[in-house]
């Protein structure tokens, strides 16, 4: 399981892909819960690496089925995938839902698995709407918590990033830009600042 995560992060889509067939029939034959929904969740970035988003869609959808069976790690994992793929299908409204979710763990369990994506989602989704100042202070400080935990943007998702925050410069000034990227605030004021931007409209 482990060498597919490898394969996604260097791009060998095609490698990933084959593997998690792989895997997926050794968890049948040992019924092993978590590397089910596992091989599916590879399998999803896998298609999505590869343009193939329906294939991801149906994939991510069957592996949260799954992991939803018992608190896991790996559900988190898939969640968290699940949100990239809904934002690569312009699917907004379910992306916003899958930001909320994330958003709404615990942080006193200190969960930042799931809330350190959801803040920086939630920053696209607000370059989105064309709230850039607000998308400037959540994603800067989704970094300011990466940075404390030690824990970089993954591989995969780094150019989404670079060009949101290449659109943020782009769109305001570089007084505007500075100054929303230093406004490091409270954890929770953060997370209810998400929640408005990705709240149902």
């Amino acid at each position: 399981l482990f060498i597919s995560y490898v394969y996604h992060e260097y791009g060998e889509y095609e490698k990933c892909r084959d593997l998690s067939f792989e895997i997926e029939q050794l968890a049948k034959e040992t019924r092993t819960v978590f590397a089910l929904g596992s091989s599916l969740e590879r399998r999803a970035m896998a298609e999505y690496g590869l343009g193939n988003l329906e294939e991801a869609k149906s994939n991510i959808e069957k592996s949260r089925e799954i992991l939803n069976i018992s608190l896991d790690s790996f559900y988190d994992i898939a969640t968290v995938s699940h949100a990239l793929i809904t934002w690569g299908m312009e699917d907004y409204s379910l992306f916003r839902s899958i930001c909320n979710d994330l958003l709404s763990r615990d942080l006193s369990e200190g969960n930042y698995t799931c809330i350190i994506p959801g803040l920086e989602y939630s920053a696209l989704e607000g370059a989105r709407q064309g709230k850039f100042d607000i998308a400037t202070q959540l994603f800067f400080n989704a970094q300011a918590i990466r940075n404390d935990l030690s824990t970089p943007i993954p591989k995969r998702r780094r150019k989404l990033f670079q060009d949101l925050v290449s659109n943020l410069k782009d769109n305001l000034s570089d007084e505007n830009f500075t100054s929303a990227q230093n406004n490091l605030i409270d954890k929770q004021q953060l997370i209810d600042l998400a929640k408005e931007v990705v709240a149902e409209t």
